[in-house]
């Protein structure tokens, strides 16, 4: 008996040994598979239409104020990320109406529809004075109209660094002040809840 015993065992132990086994090479088998496959998968490279050869040309600005034609939009992002010689951003292709081909070698300023020389503002009323802001939203200053927001962009150094914004951002300055720090707008509260109580007595009291 209780050699038997011992030889049930054993068949269970050699049962065990080779069922694992088994699994084993199954699992090393599939891992080799899917990593055969992932490999094969990421081997390809598929390019969006944006990056291929015939896609539409972009137009890129540069800090500096000049427009560079790239042959796509992922040319230019490459570009941006890169930072060489500076970040690029993508602008309207009417910016690089000037530039005649595509690459650096063709680097010309922007088309930013700014006129070649001063333009005299009219005088107009109060009642259009706009308050802008900086790109970086630190100063703000009060302006006649919008034609003296055209010029300052398109005179001043760097270009198009001032912006429409809320007028209260500017308090009470003055058409003739300098650029003084924003003011901060004030925090809408939102509306209280109104309860089943409160909605029934308005009701009655109407």
């Amino acid at each position: 008996m209780h050699s038997q015993w011992q030889c049930i065992m054993v068949m269970v132990f050699a049962l065990s040994l080779l069922v694992s086994s088994n699994s084993s090479s199954s699992s090393t088998a599939n891992s080799s598979e899917s990593s055969s496959s992932t490999t094969v998968r990421t081997s390809i490279c598929l390019l969006p239409p944006v990056c291929m050869h015939n896609s539409p040309r972009v137009c890129g600005r540069f800090p500096d104020g000049k427009c560079q034609r790239f042959n796509n939009i992922c040319h230019l992002l490459e570009a941006h990320h890169n930072g060489k010689p500076a970040a690029v951003w993508h602008v309207a292709v009417r910016e690089c109406r000037f530039v005649a081909g595509v690459g650096h070698l063709y680097r010309r300023p922007c088309n930013d529809g700014c006129p070649g020389r001063r333009v005299n503002c009219k005088r107009t009323p109060h009642s259009a004075e706009i308050c802008v802001r900086t790109n970086n939203q630190k100063e703000c200053q009060l302006l006649a109209n919008v034609c003296q927001l055209r010029h300052q962009n398109c005179q001043d150094t760097p270009r198009h660094n001032w912006h429409r914004t809320d007028k209260r951002r500017c308090g009470a300055a003055r058409v003739s002040d300098n650029p003084r720090p924003c003011l901060p707008l004030p925090i809408r509260e939102a509306p209280k809840a109104v309860t089943h109580e409160q909605a029934e007595h308005e009701q009655q009291n109407k």
